[in-house]
């Protein structure tokens, strides 16, 4: 019982002093000592939820999924379950508990505000004012993937934008029956629709051929792929669905004959959505995909870094990727 009453003192003292990081690392020293005690298991979650707070994401402000430990695809009933189960957590350890009615109010604000976005259609990231004419942008299709591209004609409404659909230019040698492109030549398409601002992901960089109205996509240095683990040139169209991804962040640029080197990222310890590159004895693993197996790339997965974030015990240069392109089926540990 000593131990134990040293380390809720020790947890006390840095959460009073705001170090949610250092309370963390007291409860888990704790936890080596008292493994599987319920009264660790109750101060480790009133850490996370403490140190989630402070993870605000550009445009976005908090990631209140993040914070119920929840993925964006969560139902209202996967809401409502995860804030009881985390609020009896943290009543645990009673209301005068340093911090624990600061955490409670916070549980309550992201149940309130993931059952808003779940029962109103998760309100979009974006307005009216993100869209300029003849942008091209990636827009989530069937499989909720943002595999497809659009080139914006105007606003329709609020909620609506009017584009056209970029079709793939196949090279000679592609088979038809093979993998959704989506890299490559594009032209506009004669489709013309209207897609609500909520399946658009992300701005496309690309370059334009004016005189013919072509756009080449590729990988570029910086951003952050999915590709297929398994890839078999010999696929056909709708194998995809049952294999594994890996997630690779682009380390050079991309040249014709020579392909693109990729390293692959690892989901950070105790973190749903921060990536860092994996390394094996100090050296990082990449690999270079050629550019015969340029459909092995299955989307892009928009990312991004957070200031501040050594603060919280996640790695400086981590990257945060958006949940919403996150594969189902990835390979990391």
């Amino acid at each position: 019982m000593e131990a134990l009453e040293a380390a809720m003192e020790a947890v006390k003292e840095k959460i009073l002093r705001e170090d949610y990081i250092g309370a963390t690392y007291a409860v888990m020293d704790a936890r080596n000592a008292l493994p599987n005690h319920p009264d660790l298991s109750h101060l480790a979650v009133l850490c996370d939820v403490l140190r989630a707070k402070d993870i605000a994401l550009p445009g976005r402000g908090i990631d209140w999924t993040w914070i119920l430990r929840l993925l964006p695809s969560a139902s209202p009933s996967d809401v409502e379950s995860q804030h009881r189960l985390l609020s009896s957590e943290i009543a645990a350890l009673g209301p005068s508990f340093p911090s624990a009615a600061k955490a409670l109010a916070l549980l309550d604000e992201a149940r309130s505000v993931l059952l808003d976005q779940v029962t109103e259609t998760a309100r979009p990231r974006w307005t009216a004012k993100d869209f300029v004419p003849d942008e091209i942008w990636a827009v989530s299709g069937a499989s909720r993937f943002p595999r497809h591209y659009v080139k914006v004609k105007w606003m329709v409404s609020e909620s609506e934008v009017s584009v056209s659909l970029l079709e793939p230019e196949p090279e000679p040698e592609q088979d038809e029956e093979n993998l959704p492109s989506v890299c490559g030549v594009f032209k506009p398409s004669d489709v013309v629709m209207c897609v609500d601002i909520a399946r658009f992901s992300h701005r496309m960089n690309c370059d334009r051929n004016k005189l013919e109205s072509l756009y080449r996509i590729h990988p570029n240095k910086g951003e952050v792929w999915a590709i297929y683990a398994g890839w078999n040139r010999n696929w056909k169209r709708g194998e995809e669905g049952n294999c594994e991804y890996w997630v690779v962040e682009i380390v050079s640029e991309f040249r014709e004959k020579r392909g693109i080197v990729v390293s692959r990222l690892v989901r950070v310890d105790g973190c749903e959505t921060f990536f860092q590159r994996e390394m094996y004895d100090g050296f990082q693993m990449v690999m270079c995909v050629c550019e015969a197996e340029i459909l092995r790339f299955s989307h892009q997965i928009p990312a991004f870094t957070v200031p501040g974030i050594e603060r919280h015990g996640i790695l400086r240069g981590s990257l945060h990727l958006c949940p919403d392109a996150l594969p189902p089926k990835p390979t990391w540990a």
